[in-house]
């Protein structure tokens, strides 16, 4: 994936160049022959060509004309560069100030500091929110809202625009694993639906904490009495949200810390947050 990333930048990069070099010459039309050949010859002969499959589509903005081809009716899987077009698009169709929103909803009335009912939080699919933001909106409904008790409980609304989502997104990989990189993918995301599981050594086994903070997921924790360091190893079974820790790392050494993705993190999110209400006073 990143050969074919930097070769397709390459190409891109060398396309750019010819076309400005060709239009400081405002009395010559553009030589396409001579465009073709200098593409041409930057794919097939970049070190990486024979590893990858490059495909090269430059059109004329202003007449429409395609002027380079090379391969623009194949279907490949586009990688990282798929984010270059959909960036492009969100910043057309939206503008640059456009922000997704998090909201919180009350489903009962909220007087003299108690909410009757649930709180819910209701996004939009924003990767970006994290720890800090959601801070903040909590720290809002205690000093601004005056939030002091909840009858409910809290929850991640359920919204119909996200309803038919998969966990992983087209084209991704439909499994599960506990590694950061392939996190699942909701209405409402934290930390790019990740977290820190952080294990120290103890009097009587392993302490752990999570980073964010929260009473959800589970921690399943089966010390190695011989207390090799190198035993520990941090994890959950695909498709589950318990975290698994084995292994009672050793006194004096340092912690060991992993970042995990939660299979369906909603569950997760609520309990962070509710966490965070906590700590302010609203019981």
């Amino acid at each position: 994936m990143k050969y074919i990333r930097c070769l397709s930048q390459l190409a891109a990069t060398a396309a750019i160049f010819f076309l400005c070099t060709q239009s400081l010459r405002a009395a010559e039309p553009l030589d396409t022959e001579a465009l073709s050949r200098t593409l041409d010859t930057l794919i097939d002969e970049h070190p990486t060509a024979k590893r990858t499959t490059v495909t090269l589509k430059v059109i004329d903005l202003t007449t429409g004309e395609v002027i380079y081809d090379r391969g623009g009716d194949k279907l490949l899987l586009p990688a990282s560069n798929l984010k270059i077009y959909t960036a492009a698009a969100a910043l057309d169709l939206l503008g640059p100030e456009y922000r997704w929103p998090t909201e919180i909803l009350a489903t009962g009335d909220v007087r003299h500091g108690i909410c009757s009912g649930d709180l819910l939080i209701r996004g939009f699919g924003d990767p970006m929110l994290d720890t800090k933001q959601l801070e903040r909106i909590a720290d809002t409904l205690v000093k601004t809202h005056k939030l002091k008790k909840v009858r409910g409980n809290v929850h991640i609304a359920t919204n119909r625009r996200w309803r038919n989502v998969p966990l992983k997104g087209p084209g991704w990989m439909w499994d599960d694993d506990p590694d950061y990189y392939n996190m699942s993918i909701r209405s409402v995301m934290l930390n790019f639906n990740t977290l820190d599981v952080i294990v120290k050594p103890g009097n009587t086994g392993p302490l752990v904490r999570l980073d964010p903070p929260s009473d959800w997921p589970k921690v399943i924790s089966q010390p190695d009495l011989a207390g090799d360091a190198a035993t520990v190893r941090i994890t959950r079974r695909p498709f589950e949200s318990a975290i698994r820790i084995t292994g009672n790392p050793k006194r004096g050494t340092e912690p060991v810390n992993e970042n995990i993705t939660m299979h369906d993190p909603s569950l997760w999110i609520a309990s962070v947050f509710e966490t965070m209400l906590v700590k302010r006073g609203v019981s």
